[in-house]
């Protein structure tokens, strides 16, 4: 292969890949807050959350 070919072609494949390249800083993915409660287990502060869900509307999700 000609070494202008080369140049030429690995040239081409940079730019394309520079063109997919996001621009700015990827945004942090979207989280979901969740009230937490707070209790006491063996002399510490813990968190937690309810997983069961009370209302019959919300148990179908």
């Amino acid at each position: 292969m000609n070494p202008f070919r080369f140049l030429l072609i690995t040239a081409l494949l940079i730019t394309i890949l520079a063109a997919c390249a996001p621009v700015a800083p990827a945004e942090e993915m979207p989280t979901a807050l969740l009230p937490a409660g707070m209790a006491y287990a063996e002399g510490k502060e813990i968190y937690f959350i309810h997983t069961e869900a009370s209302d019959p509307a919300l148990q179908t999700c």
